[in-house]
């Protein structure tokens, strides 16, 4: 598979402030990276899958109650079939992309369905990990604090991360973010509530 025809396609449908270009170039790079560590990874089926991960998120923005990843999953495998790949190979790139935004379908998948999981949840972590979840709140104004707002949403970023992953590696390359997630949260609740030290 061409993968500059893969991210055309890929970049030829809408997407928001969170999941664009730079988005789906840090996915693919930290799988590159992961599947290092895991000669038996299909790195073309991966590479595809990676690029192509979140083209379903049209649907999602047009219709919040159709998920993104098995949306996306079909039209992936449909683009591939129509550029003339082996049945066998669409059919390996969808099962990966399906399976990329819940925890519980990645671990019923094979290594490449995990490294794009913990790929993809990396990309929640450190600071652009805090950008996209500011990003995300103002796109939906969402508060600074309260129900939902973005201190909330970069705590339960640092908790979804640290307990999801998947790889002792991608565990690895989180640890630093997390802490920086957590120390930039409690920073900015002190600032909100007004306690901190004189």
């Amino acid at each position: 598979m061409d993968l500059k025809r893969a991210w055309k396609f890929a970049l030829s449908f809408p997407s928001d402030l969170t999941h664009g270009e730079d988005h789906v170039k840090r996915v693919l790079d930290r799988c590159m990276k992961l599947a290092d560590r895991y000669p038996s990874a299909d790195r073309k089926a991966l590479a595809c899958a990676a690029v192509l991960h979140d083209c379903g998120r049209a649907e999602e923005i047009n219709d919040p109650a159709v998920p993104h990843a098995p949306a996306g999953a079909a039209k992936a495998e449909a683009f591939l079939l129509e550029e003339g790949e082996e049945p066998a190979f669409a059919g390996r790139v969808r099962a990966i992309i399906a399976a990329h935004s819940r925890r519980s379908d990645a671990e019923n998948g094979g290594i490449e369905e995990k490294i794009l999981f913990d790929a993809d949840k990396l990309d929640m972590c450190g600071a652009i990990g805090i950008y996209r979840g500011i990003a995300y709140c103002a796109a939906n104004s969402l508060p600074l604090n309260g129900e939902n707002g973005v201190i909330e949403t970069v705590e339960w970023d640092t908790e979804h991360v640290e307990h999801s992953l998947f790889t002792p590696e991608a565990r690895a390359m989180a640890k630093e973010g997390l802490e920086f997630m957590r120390a930039f949260a409690s920073r900015l609740r002190a600032e909100t509530e007004d306690k901190r030290e004189a």
